[in-house]
C-alpha cells in the first residue's frame, strides 16, 4: 500500500495544477474553513518523500503530520502558528523557481525580479510594487485553474499576511532589498531539505538509515521506473540498509543536487574518454564542484542503487535524472506560469526561467 499511494502522490505532484496540490496535501481546516498547511504539508507537497521507516504512514496527503512550528515557518502566519495559506503556496512556489545553482546566478536572476518589480528605480521593493504582480498572478490562476472547484481562496487583501509582514512590515511601509530577499530565497531552500531530513529521522536521533537515503535519492525517478528503484531498495544488502546518514552528510549532498547540472558536465566528460563513470571518477567530479568528495556511505548507497551489479559502472544518466527532477519540482511554478495569454505576470517569470534556468 505504501508504493500504492507514493506513486499516487507522485502524479498528483507532476500532473496536478497548484490548486489540486495544495488542496490535496494541506492537513488543516482553520475556523474561517480555508485550509492551511503544516511545514511538513509543505515538504510533502513539493519533494516526493516515502513514509519513513518505524512509521505506520501508509501516505503523505492529509495526515496529521508534525505540527510543530518551525521557527522559519513562524514568520508566514501573524498569531505564529506557521500554517500556510494557498496564497502564501503560490509565492513559495515561485521563489522556489530562483535557481540556487551558484550563488551568482541567485543573484542575477533576484537583480532581474527586482528591476521588474522596482518602478521607481529605488533599489527595493515596497508593498504596492509586490502586489502588482501577485495579483496578476492570482488572478490568472483563478482563471487557468480548478479554484471554483476546491474553493480555495487567493486574493483576501489582508495586508497583515504572514509573509507580507515579514517582507514589509506589519504597516506595510517597509521596503525589500534584495540583500534580505535573497537571503529569504536561501534559507526556504535550505528548510525544505531540513525538513526532508527530519521526515525520515522520526526518532530524532540525528542520522537516518542508508535505506532512507535511497528512498530520498530515487523518490524523483522516471514514472515508468519507480516499482523496479524500490525493489532495488528492498533487495539492499544489510550492511547498506544499516549505514547512518548524518544530517551534515545529507546536507552536503544535496548541496551536490543543487549543482546537479554541473556534475552533469562533468561525468558527461569523463564517460567520453573512458566509457564508464566508476567510484573515483564521480568522487572527483564531486571535488571539483563542492571542494571535497562525498562521505563514503553516501557513494556507498549511490553506487548500491545505481551499480548493482558491483561493476564500479555508475549508472549516471538515471542518477542525473532523479537528481535533476527533485530539483525541477523546485522550479514547479511552471506549472502556474507557462501561460498562453500575454499576462504581466507571465513577462516576469517566463523570461526569469527562459535567461537564468540551465537549459
Amino acid at each position: 500500500r505504501r508504493k500504492v499511494f507514493f506513486k499516487y502522490e507522485k502524479r498528483i505532484r507532476d500532473l496536478s495544477p497548484p490548486d489540486k496540490v495544495f488542496d490535496y496535501f494541506a492537513s488543516i481546516t482553520g475556523a474561517d474553513g480555508n485550509r492551511y498547511m503544516t511545514p511538513a504539508d509543505l515538504l510533502h507537497s513539493l519533494v516526493a518523500v516515502y513514509p519513513a521507516e518505524g512509521s505506520s504512514a501508509e501516505r503523505s496527503g492529509a495526515l496529521q503530520g508534525d505540527r510543530r512550528a518551525h521557527d522559519f515557518f513562524k514568520q508566514f502566519d501573524t498569531d505564529g502558528d506557521g500554517y500556510i495559506s494557498f496564497t502564501e503556496y503560490l509565492m513559495i512556489v515561485t521563489f522556489l523557481a530562483i535557481p540556487l545553482e551558484a550563488r551568482f546566478l541567485l543573484w542575477a536572476a533576484l537583480n532581474i525580479i527586482f528591476s521588474m518589480f522596482d518602478d521607481d528605480d529605488s533599489g527595493a521593493i515596497s508593498l504596492q510594487e509586490f502586489r502588482r504582480v501577485t495579483t496578476a498572478l492570482r488572478l490568472r490562476l483563478r482563471r487557468v485553474s480548478h479554484l471554483q472547484r476546491t474553493g480555495l481562496q487567493t486574493d483576501t487583501g489582508d495586508e497583515t499576511q504572514g509573509l507580507l509582514v515579514t517582507f514589509f512590515g506589519k504597516k506595510g511601509q517597509d521596503q525589500l532589498d534584495l540583500k534580505h530577499f535573497a537571503a529569504f530565497c536561501t534559507e526556504l531552500h535550505a528548510e525544505l531539505v531540513r525538513l526532508e531530513f527530519l521526515h525520515y529521522d522520526i526518532k530524532g536521533q540525528g542520522y537516518i538509515s542508508g535505506t532512507s537515503f535511497a528512498h530520498s535519492l530515487v523518490s524523483h525517478c522516471n514514472m515508468r521506473n519507480v516499482d523496479h528503484f524500490l525493489s532495488r531498495i528492498d533487495n539492499l544488502p544489510d550492511k547498506i540498509k544499516a549505514l547512518k546518514v548524518t544530517w551534515a552528510e545529507f546536507q552536503q549532498f544535496a548541496q551536490l543536487r543543487q549543482n546537479v547540472h554541473k556534475l552533469a558536465v562533468a561525468l558527461d566528460f569523463f564517460y567520453s574518454t573512458t566509457d564508464r563513470i566508476g567510484r573515483a571518477d564521480f568522487q572527483r567530479a564531486v571535488a571539483k564542484i563542492l571542494g571535497d568528495t562525498l562521505a563514503e556511505d553516501l557513494v556507498d548507497v549511490i553506487f548500491a542503487i545505481y551499480d548493482p551489479k558491483e561493476q564500479d559502472n555508475l549508472a549516471y544518466k538515471e542518477l542525473l535524472y532523479a537528481l535533476e527532477k527533485r530539483e525541477g519540482n523546485m522550479i514547479y511554478a511552471k506549472q502556474m506560469l507557462d501561460l498562453n495569454s500575454d499576462t504581466e505576470v507571465q513577462s516576469v517569470f517566463s523570461r526569469l526561467r527562459s535567461s537564468f534556468m540551465p537549459q
